[in-house]
């Protein structure tokens, strides 16, 4: 596996600082910052593509003209250093449809992409040649600073190429807003809801930048460097993000308490799925708390309230010892490269560990996906089952399956488990079959092989006949079950997908890995499906996957510092 060897760290320390800026950001107020969170969500899309085709200095970063104080960051850079342009270069040019659009005639192409995508959603009377092309540069932060009491001031830091052409534009930003408030700093325009917000930022520059902190320092650095795209968030972040958790429990109490008339019927009623999934709520969660009928009564509020205070409790003790958090955007040696790291925020006691297990699986294995197994997991699940279905519920499942839970389902789990399919997969034979056995998908259970086996015996007996359809096979250390013998075999006995060398490049962890997603995608089964899928009339789809060469996500626990890694590979 790839190793990830971070500097030794140590934990931040609050810093306490407040900005000016008493008054509360309204709701009109947002519309003027949408603007910086419509930019910075297309340019993590376009930022990769815009990068590579710029061969310029760095130059300065948002994290400079932001206080040290600052408690969540997200900065694109679509200008990084020369090594890592060159890096996108050589890797995006590999795919035809990103080539192409490498070609862009000249930067403002992409700048105008982005604020397009901003006017599309706003009323304003702006146009990208007039308003922004004159000053918007090349790299955008979001970022909260704390403000007077237990606010948080949003802050936009946007390059600016010439402050009065940027003067001009945010004048005509704020005729759509008249709370919007900027200051200039060393060649970045500061945007707030307020004035005063605005004014307090660059106040508490004169304290320190965010640049100079070493907390954020010591983060970025243990997420691998900057990269397009930089996050961190701060340890003094903690109260806040317990504060917006809460404001988030309100909504939802709110929603299930009876009206004044004393009324408890579906607040939902008559609303859509697509209705429902645009007010931020779970359309399943909705019928669960109020059936399908419009008019039916909300059903134990009293347990969806003791229910939110148990989520708040455990966010809090999650959050108890957090210490701090980054991630980085990044491409190297013709991979993109996604890293994050967050410190006190991993699961007590020894982290379950994988290695064992997917290393030994066979080496032809095409997508892998497996966890380690902690050894409470199944109590955990079969609590939440009576939690959510009823008293009722897990006594039905053991009726149906045999089982005696939660016992059974711990023996099952084992230490670690991986579901695999087999890279040789023939999807034209699959698709013109109607054996299921020829599907090669199997479960690699790690553990005691006789207990996992007798479980799996039971589960087969209670399925009937159509049981007869799969096989088990116990191996020296654990058991594998699935529909194709020969590829539930090869599991059962092991193999050495440790010596593929694809799966090496992107699976990060040291020997520590404790989750695992994997795809090859130079095994025959890709090309197999593409053809059974799409029968060779999309060359530009095959052509655009054809550079890809495996996909890896992975993570683990490492002296109190929980990571996570994507890596995507090219040949």
């Amino acid at each position: 596996m790839s190793q990830s060897t971070p500097p030794a760290s140590s934990g931040p320390e609050p810093t306490g600082e407040s900005l000016g800026g008493t008054d509360t950001p309204q709701k009109s107020s947002r519309r003027g910052l949408a603007i910086g969170g419509a930019a910075l969500a297309v340019a993590l899309v376009g930022g990769g593509a815009y990068a590579a085709w710029s061969f310029l200095s760095s130059g300065p970063q948002p994290a400079e003209v932001l206080p040290a104080s600052t408690l969540g960051y997200l900065a694109v850079d679509v200008d990084p250093g020369g090594s890592q342009k060159i890096e996108a270069f050589r890797t995006l040019r590999k795919f035809p449809t990103l080539k192409e659009e490498l070609g862009l005639d000249t930067d403002d192409d992409l700048r105008e992409l982005i604020v397009d995508e901003f006017l599309s959603d706003s009323d304003c009377d702006l146009s990208f040649e007039d308003d922004f092309a004159p000053w918007v540069g090349k790299k955008v932060a979001l970022a909260g600073v704390p403000a007077t009491g237990d606010d948080v001031a949003p802050v936009i830091a946007v390059e600016v190429d010439d402050e009065g052409a940027a003067e001009d534009g945010l004048q005509a930003i704020k005729k759509c807003d008249d709370d919007l408030g900027w200051e200039f700093r060393d060649g970045f325009a500061l945007v707030s809801p307020t004035q005063e917000q605005a004014e307090g930022v660059v106040a508490a520059l004169d304290k320190g930048t965010l640049a100079d902190d070493d907390d954020y320092a010591e983060w970025i650095a243990e997420a691998g460097g900057d990269g397009f795209v930089t996050g961190y968030v701060s340890a003094e972040a903690t109260p806040y993000i317990l504060d917006l958790a809460e404001e988030f429990s309100d909504i939802a109490d709110m929603s299930i308490q009876p009206s004044s008339g004393g009324s408890t019927e579906n607040p939902f009623a008559g609303m859509s799925d697509e209705e429902l999934e645009s007010m931020g709520l779970d359309p399943e969660l909705v019928e669960q708390l109020y059936g399908d009928d419009d008019a039916a009564a909300v059903p134990d509020t009293e347990g969806l309230e003791e229910r939110l205070k148990q989520e708040r409790a455990q966010l809090e003790e999650s959050l108890e010892d957090f210490e701090g958090a980054a991630m980085t955007l990044r491409f190297d040696d013709g991979a993109l490269r996604l890293e994050a790291v967050a410190g006190g925020i991993g699961a007590e006691g020894e982290t379950p560990k994988l290695n064992d297990l997917v290393e030994s699986l066979p080496a032809s294995t095409g997508v892998l996906l497996a966890m380690g197994v902690h050894p409470d997991w199944a109590e955990q699940i079969t609590s939440v089952v009576t939690d959510v279905l009823g008293e009722g519920a897990v006594d039905t499942v053991e009726r149906a399956t045999g089982l005696d839970l939660p016992g059974d389902l711990t023996t099952l789990l084992g230490d670690a488990v991986a579901l695999a399919v087999d890279g040789n997969l023939d999807a034209e034979r699959i698709a013109n079959s109607f054996d299921p056995t020829d599907v090669p998908v199997g479960l690699r259970m790690l553990g005691d092989a006789d207990e996992i086996g007798g479980v799996l015996d039971k589960l087969i007996a209670s399925v009937g006949a159509d049981g007869d359809l799969l096989t088990v096979e116990r191996g020296d250390d654990g058991a594998a079950v699935g529909l194709a013998p020969g590829w539930v075999e090869a599991l059962a006995e092991g193999g050495d997908l440790s010596d593929n060398d694809r799966f090496d490049d992107v699976v990060s962890g040291d020997g520590d890995v404790s989750g695992v997603f994997f795809v090859d995608f130079n095994g025959p089964w890709l090309g197999s499906l593409l053809d059974a899928l799409l029968g060779g009339d999309a060359p530009e789809v095959e052509d655009n996957l054809e550079p890809l060469r495996a996909l890896g996500v992975s993570s683990w626990v490492e002296d109190d510092r929980t990571r996570f890694v994507v890596e995507i590979s090219t040949d």
